[in-house]
């Protein structure tokens, strides 16, 4: 064992090399889906893709709230529609009310209204759109990008 003299240890440096060696918590994925077959075939996608990932799977969108406030998402994959009365916009704003926003989105839907998905990015929102099925190779070109990026850290 090697004896450090005390005048040559700067205590802020050691301090700061002691939390850089804490584990980084892994990105968390929020999957909504009203359909149960897609969205376990989504998830299973994404794990796929990275195992190391927190899937976390929502089939509503007072699910997907009640997570956002307990476990708030690095990412967000979501259907357009997901209840009878209520859209993906719809979720981006309760989360920006909320005070829980999202780093980025994907929003899946065999037929969005695009002048919807238009208006929530003239809000501010980050969304970028999908047509379902979805291709895998697609799926992880987006969690490569967003995670390459950063965004979970």
């Amino acid at each position: 064992m090697v004896d450090i003299h005390p005048e040559f240890l700067d205590y802020q440096d050691f301090h700061f090399r002691q939390r850089s060696l804490d584990p980084i918590p892994a990105p968390r994925v929020l999957v909504v889906e009203d359909d149960e077959v897609a969205l376990e075939a989504l998830s299973r996608q994404i794990r796929r893709y990275d195992p190391s990932l927190e899937v976390i799977a929502a089939k509503s969108m007072s699910e997907a709230l009640q997570i956002m406030q307990t476990h708030p998402p690095d990412l967000l994959i979501t259907d357009y529609y997901l209840d009878s009365d209520s859209t993906a916009v719809d979720l981006l704003r309760m989360a920006e009310k909320a005070n829980k926003p999202l780093a980025d989105i994907l929003v899946v839907s065999t037929g969005a209204p695009l002048p919807a998905l238009f208006a929530a990015e003239r809000e501010g929102l980050r969304i970028k759109f999908v047509k379902k099925p979805v291709d895998r190779f697609l799926l992880y070109r987006f969690l490569q990008f967003d995670l390459d990026r950063g965004y979970y850290l």
